[in-house]
Parts: structure tokens; C-alpha cells; sequence
């Protein structure tokens, strides 16, 4: 959308280059009037002096158009844009073992959220399974302004402690994870630790998918990673793909181990 002020720098910019050209063509005939330059040969230049000041014009003109096209479209966006945020936090006493955690989340972003999937990572000391993890995929979208409880169920997801979306981890770092058998921590290192990370991906109305991070501090509190929009993968997708590559490992797995037992 084109506001009042981007057509009046648009018709600006035209009406700078035609003065400019004007002026030069003027400046152009004076010349020629008074070093008695041939007229042939001056209508020739006039020609392509003409020609170079409307390429230029053109040029300009498509150029403010388009920067102005995708002001628009950002503004456009942005409108839309929604931001996921955890409003409540989960049972600390019983952060792991517990099957459901029901989390408040509010969209504090200018556009509705839709497509919302979230997952949530409670720290733990790193063995050879899966980390532990709660899984939530509401039905209903989160308008601007409002609130939604989301239960986040043990389930299926298989993502690892290292596995990413938008360059950060589904799990909390473990040099910034609290680690209940190090009861130093807090005595060496003042920095707020975390024991869990909470993942949301969601989508706008233009189909747009954006992600919110935030870890939970010892005390509960939730503290922002990062909110990025525009994303490739949302959680399923990535879900789906991490399924895939499992599914492919297990199947290779199983034709060595039958390729070894036929060759014994």
C-alpha cells in the first residue's frame, strides 16, 4: 500500500530529475547557439542527451516504486505478525516425571497465531536416549491480546539434546543448565541457570512461520532466547524429518545386521 507520503517522494524524485534534465537541455541549446556548433551534430547529441535523461528517469522511477512496494510489504507484516510468550510455568517439583505440564500462552504480537506447536525440553544429564520431553499442538488459534492454557503432553517427538531450529538447540546448553548433582553452581558462577526450554513454533496469516524460545530459570522464570520470524522448518516438519532419518538408520541397521547373520 502506497501512503500519501512515499507517492509525494516518488513525484518528488520525478519532478527533480525532469528539472535537472530540463536544466541541462537548456544549458545544452545555449551552448550550441553560441559556439555555432552544427546543427546536425546537435541534434544528434540533443538526441542522446534526451534519450540518457529518460533512461535515467525510468530507472529512478522503478527503483522508488519498488522501494516503496517493499516498505509496504514489511509494514504489511508486521501488521500480521504474531508473538507467542509463556505466561505461567510448569510443576518445578515434578518438571520430569510429571505426564503433563499446562502452560499459559499469550499472543502479545499484532496478528493471530495459527498452526501453534511447542515442546518443551526439561534439562537432564545427557545419556545415549532421547531427553525427556512434552509435546503440544492446540487446535484453536491465539488472537492478539489473548490467553490460552496449553497442555503439554509426554509424546513422541524425537528430538535430540543438539537438534536445532532457527541455530538454537531444543534443549538448554548444558554450561548454562542447572545440574541438581553440582551443588556448587551457584556458589562459583552467579549466572541465572536454566532446567528448561521451551520451544514454540506458529504461523500468520499469510502463511508466514515464526518461532519463540524461552528457558526457565531455577527460581521460574522465563527468560527470552530468541523470537525470529520467517522461519523455514516448523516443529512437525522438523519432527517428521528427524522421524524420517531414524526410521532409515533402523532399516540399514536391520539389513547389516541380516547381511552379518547370513554371512555367519
Amino acid at each position: 500500500m502506497l501512503t500519501h507520503s512515499r507517492i509525494q517522494r516518488i513525484v518528488f524524485t520525478i519532478v527533480a530529475v525532469v528539472a535537472v534534465v530540463a536544466v541541462v537541455a537548456v544549458g545544452f541549446c545555449l551552448a550550441i547557439a553560441f559556439l555555432n556548433v552544427d546543427p546536425n551534430k546537435a541534434s544528434a547529441i540533443a538526441s542522446i542527451l534526451v534519450a540518457a535523461g529518460t533512461l535515467v528517469l525510468a530507472t529512478i522511477t522503478w527503483y522508488s516504486i519498488h522501494e516503496a512496494a517493499a516498505q509496504a510489504e514489511k509494514e504489511g507484516r508486521t501488521r500480521v505478525r504474531p508473538q507467542l510468550v509463556p505466561m505461567s510455568i510448569p510443576d518445578l517439583g515434578n518438571l520430569i516425571n510429571a505426564p503433563q505440564h499446562l502452560i499459559d500462552i499469550r499472543n502479545v504480537g499484532a496478528g493471530v497465531a495459527i498452526n501453534i506447536e511447542g515442546v518443551m525440553l526439561p534439562y537432564m544429564v545427557r545419556g545415549n536416549s532421547l531427553p525427556k520431553q512434552f509435546y503440544a499442538r492446540p487446535s484453536l488459534p491465539i488472537h492478539t491480546d489473548a490467553t490460552n492454557a496449553i497442555p503439554f503432553e509426554t509424546t513422541r517427538t524425537l528430538f535430540a539434546y543438539d537438534d536445532s531450529i532457527s541455530g538454537h538447540t531444543f534443549s538448554v546448553p548444558a554450561d548454562r543448565a542447572h545440574d541438581p548433582k553440582q551443588s556448587v553452581d551457584g556458589l562459583i558462577d552467579r549466572r541465572s541457570r536454566y532446567v528448561a526450554r521451551l520451544t514454540l513454533t506458529y504461523a500468520d496469516v499469510l502463511g508466514l512461520k515464526h518461532v519463540s524460545i524461552f528457558d526457565l530459570t531455577t527460581n521460574g522464570q522465563w527468560t527470552k532466547e530468541a523470537i525470529d520470524d520467517d522461519i523455514s522448518r516448523d516443529i512437525g516438519e522438523l519432527d517428521e524429518e528427524k522421524g524420517r532419518m531414524m526410521a532409515d538408520q533402523l532399516q540399514k541397521s536391520r539389513m547389516l545386521q541380516g547381511a552379518t547373520q547370513d554371512f555367519a
